[in-house]
């Protein structure tokens, strides 16, 4: 999401939410509600994604303004007996504007992606043969961005759970991800499980304030086909090749389904800006 460019890892970030994969839910009228990832071998999936990402250098001298378009491919190669999954995310298209300026796609010289995700939801590797080295160690922070960890026992609307999973960016360091299932409520007239979500993680030993990426989002499920439909989330201090101070990043998912929306969405400009509007 390109990867060669000094905007990486901001248009990675783009990239990674492009490519978050399905939830399963297991719903219930009035909860409680628990879900794991459930993908088998084999498996395709196809989605469209849309992104807005926008922000402020850290001295607030200049605008960070994103946005991204894209249609891409997921290819399970393996799913272990534990539910761990190793998939090959492709873009067939991409559309990326950085400052009102266009950034070329190029799907000859574009390699796939290779991503691990747990059935719990956290993501354990990520590798972007699409990148150098420098660069590969910046993206290192989505793995713990893009993660979405389930929880481990049935959640009613208003509690809360807490995971604990390596911090990607410094080895045998740990992060804590608070996750509150907050309600139930329609997103373009679909009901969704709304869930709010917390994180920090430093990525120096010894880190200043500026140096903690600083996470709080807001996603939505589809209760009905279990799928990630819409987030928003707020970062502070992400890693990236120039300072940012802070960047908000909002996103919008539709699965691709052969016979009903192959060829576009409607009102597709307008889908990052939905609101929900409760149950």
């Amino acid at each position: 999401m390109p990867r060669r460019s000094r905007l990486l890892p901001a248009a990675g970030l783009l990239i990674s939410l492009a490519g978050a994969p399905l939830l399963q839910v297991r719903a219930h009228a009035q909860g409680p509600y628990i879900w794991t990832f459930d993908h088998k071998t084999g498996e395709t999936e196809r989605f469209r994604t849309y992104i807005k990402i926008t922000g402020k250098t850290a001295d607030s001298s200049g605008d960070i303004v994103l946005s991204l378009k894209s249609s891409s491919k997921h290819e399970y190669k393996d799913v272990s007996a534990d539910g761990t999954a190793v998939f090959e995310q492709s873009d067939e298209s991409r559309e990326i504007v950085f400052n009102g300026m266009p950034i070329a796609f190029k799907p000859a010289e574009t390699r796939p992606v290779t991503l691990t995700v747990g059935k719990n939801g956290i993501y354990i590797k990520r590798a972007n043969p699409n990148v150098d080295l420098g660069t590969a160690y910046r993206e290192k922070s989505l793995l713990a961005i893009t993660s979405l960890p389930a929880p481990e026992t049935p959640v009613r609307v208003g509690e809360s759970w807490t995971t604990v999973m390596p911090n990607p960016m410094l080895k045998n360091k740990m992060i804590t991800v608070t996750s509150t299932l907050a309600s139930v409520e329609r997103v373009l007239g679909v009901n969704a499980l709304k869930i709010n979500l917390k994180m920090e993680f430093p990525y120096t030993i010894d880190p200043s304030d500026n140096e903690v990426v600083k996470v709080d989002e807001t996603y939505y499920l589809d209760a009905t086909t279990h799928q990630l439909l819409q987030a928003r989330s707020t970062i502070k201090n992400p890693v990236m090749p120039f300072p940012v101070g802070k960047v908000q990043a909002d996103s919008f998912v539709t699965r691709v389904v052969a016979g009903v929306n192959e060829k576009a969405d409607p009102d597709e400009n307008k889908l990052i800006e939905a609101v929900p509007t409760g149950k």
